[in-house]
């Protein structure tokens, strides 16, 4: 019996090492937030260092309503951890998001599968 349960308890943590690992992660500025019946998306629109590179906050909302005017960017879906935490999300917070699956290519592109979004301290 106890074989049985050391191997269940080694196979989960493969199985979880697997899925960790084959997670992909993007990092980006919020620009908005859809509130639907169902769920919550984040609009995130990447913006390269050099882009940002000393400007204000301000100057980072510009620059994402330009892009966003180009229908640039993603729709990540606010996966359940942060929607129990009750984290939120603002234009113009830095998010890293951990995803799996593949971004479905519209305009802007969207992710169902979100595993994780973080607030990233500039």
């Amino acid at each position: 019996m106890k074989k049985k349960i050391t191997l269940i308890i080694f196979m989960l943590i493969i199985i979880g090492t697997m899925s960790w690992l084959s997670q992909k992660n993007s990092e980006g500025y919020v620009f908005g937030t859809i509130d639907s019946e169902d769920d919550t998306s984040l609009w995130v629109i990447e913006l390269q260092p050099t882009d940002v590179e000393g400007k204000t906050q301000v100057e980072i909302n510009e620059i994402l309503e330009e892009k966003a005017s180009e229908s640039r960017g993603t729709f990540y879906k606010v996966p359940l951890i942060n929607r129990i935490t009750k984290k939120s999300f603002v234009k113009g917070d830095k998010v890293k998001i951990y995803w799996r699956g593949s971004v479905i290519q519209t305009a802007p592109g969207k992710v169902n599968k979100t595993n994780f979004i973080k607030k990233i301290k500039d």
